[in-house]
């Protein structure tokens, strides 16, 4: 069973990067990209300029910003998340704490109070044992 997940896995993979590849393909060969311009800080970058590692280094710009989007953004959202559960959860145990020594005077009383008000239950005669 671990082997047939290992290859499905290895065929996915060999898939996302054959698609990624043909992507690249086409977009390269069959889109005119002469008028694509990017503008980050009055740094101008003309598409159809770009040539052999300078694609490369796109993609890999690309696939660092989706992971990071993929595994940053998530873990960035949960875990303030999860903390700010945690402290209310102390906070909680805290205020019940509180409330179980402020009352236990009062539950004391009241125990007291329904041991002696109780009707007494019939005890077993001597000798007697349980049957089952």
């Amino acid at each position: 069973m671990k082997t047939a997940f290992k290859v499905c896995g290895l065929l996915l993979l060999v898939a996302l990067l054959l698609s990624i590849g043909l992507v690249v393909a086409c977009a390269h060969w069959l889109l005119p990209l002469d008028h694509g311009v990017l503008t980050i800080d009055d740094e101008s970058i003309t598409l159809g300029a770009l040539h052999g590692a300078d694609w490369l280094i796109a993609i890999v710009g690309v696939l660092v910003a989706l992971l990071v989007a993929v595994l940053v953004v998530p873990i960035a959202i949960v875990l303030p998340l999860l903390v700010a559960a945690f402290a209310l959860g102390l906070v909680l145990l805290a205020v019940l704490g509180v409330v179980a020594l402020v009352f236990s005077p009062l539950l004391l009383a009241v125990w007291l109070v329904w041991l002696l008000v109780r009707p007494a239950r019939p005890r077993a005669p001597a000798g007697a044992t349980m049957a089952a």
